[in-house]
């Protein structure tokens, strides 16, 4: 019963998104996420978690959510706004973690051919910010390659975070 009611209000929303009177931010109260589930023995129900990578869908999801916990772990690092053209130096890491979300090895994928003291920025910022938040429900391997944009001043953004 409760599949054919979300079947229908879907299709609903379909129709008037058509006609664009509906707010699509609105939907995540006509989809409240799912904290009980049934079992053999009865019904659990799942705490809240305090980590923001628990609900990460899949990898990519993982990836945005921990791109934002290094910038906001590094927020004296960090530049916003607009891009240089060019840029200073564009080291890339790549982030093995552990399933607790602890970082397992930090690889250099790209080392910079100017400013290369970038890598090991990159890095330090990475370490500060960990651990990340378990990533034991997604699919293995848990490895991932994060981007650091790096302007005149060494500051950063993170390419898992550009539109």
């Amino acid at each position: 019963m409760q599949f054919v009611k979300r079947l229908v209000i879907a299709a609903a929303t379909l129709v008037f998104v058509g006609c664009g009177s509906i707010d699509l931010s609105q939907l995540g109260v006509l989809f409240p996420t799912r904290n009980t589930y049934p079992t053999p023995s009865g019904t659990i129900t799942l705490p809240p978690s305090s980590n923001p990578n628990a609900n990460a869908p899949d990898m990519l999801a993982y990836r945005v959510q921990t791109a934002k916990k290094i910038m906001q772990m590094n927020s004296s690092a960090t530049f916003s706004g607009v891009l240089p053209d060019p840029m200073t130096s564009i080291p890339i890491i790549e982030i093995s973690l552990n399933s607790d979300g602890s970082i397992r090895r930090l690889d250099v994928t790209r080392t910079p051919q100017f400013q290369p003291q970038t890598v090991q920025l990159a890095m330090a910022a990475i370490r500060r910010a960990a651990p990340f938040g378990s990533v034991a429900h997604l699919p293995q391997p848990w490895v991932f390659n994060e981007t650091f944009l790096f302007n005149d001043d060494l500051k950063f953004q993170l390419h898992s975070l550009q539109p």
